[in-house]
């Protein structure tokens, strides 16, 4: 299968998501999903690149460095918090996918099979809805990027990825 068509069968489940979602502000996010851990992820990022002065529960002290990372770019660059989490996310989110296409590539995945496997990937709610919604748990998605680039390293039996 062709690099165009991978592209068309990964930005039509994209484009269902994005015109589906439940688009709303950034406190209303957070209430309605109930995402109360992103309180200690701010925390981290308004503090960075210090540390923060304030006690940090453990677990989320345990994402510290995604949290850290973002809250820096957004005080290096001057684009704000919310946007920088935005941003972040994009760019998991988009690696996550490189990285599937090619797990799914080195399968060998018909178009039907490749379709329907990247479809539910991305349709998923807890893949990529709700971290549209509150992007600030971000960390879940680092999650998502380290657990696929491992399967891809152990799919082409390369160390380096594995050691990513």
């Amino acid at each position: 299968m062709n690099f165009v068509k991978r592209i068309v069968l990964i930005a039509l489940p994209l484009l269902f998501l994005l015109l589906t979602n439940r688009w709303m502000g950034w406190s209303e996010g957070i209430h309605y999903l109930q995402a109360d851990d992103t309180q200690g992820y701010l925390t981290i990022a308004e503090a960075a690149p210090s540390f923060p002065d304030q006690v940090v529960l453990y677990e989320h002290a345990q994402r510290f460095f995604i949290h850290s990372l973002t809250g820096t770019f957004s005080k290096l660059t001057g684009v704000s918090l919310p946007g920088s989490y935005y941003l972040f996310l994009a760019l998991i989110l988009g690696l996550t996918l490189l990285i599937l296409d090619k797990i799914f590539v080195r399968l060998k995945l018909p178009p039907f099979a490749y379709a329907l496997c990247m479809s539910v990937f991305i349709i998923n709610p807890y893949t990529f809805r709700y971290y549209l919604i509150v992007p600030a748990m971000l960390a879940d998605n680092v999650f998502v990027l380290g657990f696929s680039a491992v399967l891809l390293g152990l799919l082409n039996v390369q160390l380096v990825p594995l050691i990513l």
